[in-house]
């Protein structure tokens, strides 16, 4: 299988695509292809929307920072508009291999250390970048949303409405329901699903219900964590 059938299978026919990455680990396309699809969100939100928006409107009302006295506030936000934009190209570049370098770790102990599976890292590698390829159709439906909203309506943190964390209102909800609903979301849901598919693919004795449990119970671990966390420094 090409690597244009296999990114186009993940999507309409995981079953086979997962199959075929089990047999013949690669990562390269499907890395390049999501960290190109970032960067271009990022491109077009510095273009349309800029990081000076993002931050007077999201930074500047963050109750923390509002308490501060008026020349550290103004100190604080001049720093993050220096900083923000960097971390906007760099983080697409370095983060996507080091997030999925963390996934494929995890799901290594979970499943060789507690599930007695001998799986090798270079796979899980190759099954989890392959898994990331929804976030590609994300970042397009993403630009398209910016185009579509007034630049100061739309939030790069919650740029589409496919998330439980939609539904509530940033400025009366507990952040720490914000990052909890927040977590729902229907691209990572989905990208959760077919890293189990692609488990599956890798050892097929191991029932889905269960490929799927081992994926999903250390990312339910991160929510819930992430949830903790925003509630002690909110």
């Amino acid at each position: 299988m090409s690597e244009a059938a296999r990114v186009v299978g993940v999507i309409t026919s995981p079953e086979a695509a997962f199959a075929d990455i089990a047999r013949r680990p690669r990562w390269i396309v499907p890395m390049v292809l999501v960290i190109l699809s970032s960067l271009a969100l990022m491109w077009f939100f510095n273009q349309r929307v800029g990081w000076d928006r993002f931050v007077n409107t999201t930074l500047a009302n963050d109750p923390r920072i509002e308490k501060l006295p008026p020349e550290q506030k103004a100190a604080v936000l001049a720093q993050q508009r220096k900083f923000i934009p960097i971390m906007g190209w760099v983080g697409p570049i370095a983060g996507t291999p080091v997030v999925a370098a963390f996934v494929a770790l995890v799901c290594l102990g979970v499943f060789n250390l507690a599930m007695g599976s001998q799986f090798k890292f270079k796979s899980l590698f190759s099954l989890t970048t392959y898994s990331f390829i929804p976030g590609i159709l994300h970042s397009l439906l993403a630009i398209l949303v910016m185009h579509l909203k007034d630049p100061d309506e739309f939030d790069i943190e919650h740029p589409t409405a496919f998330n439980l964390g939609a539904i509530l209102d940033p400025d009366k909800s507990a952040k720490w329901l914000q990052s909890l609903l927040g977590s729902f979301d229907l691209f990572v849901l989905w990208s959760i699903f077919l890293l189990a598919i692609g488990i599956h693919q890798l050892d097929r004795k191991r029932p889905f219900s269960s490929c799927l449990t081992g994926v999903v119970i250390p990312w339910l671990v991160w929510v819930l964590g992430k949830a903790a966390w925003a509630a002690m420094f909110a």
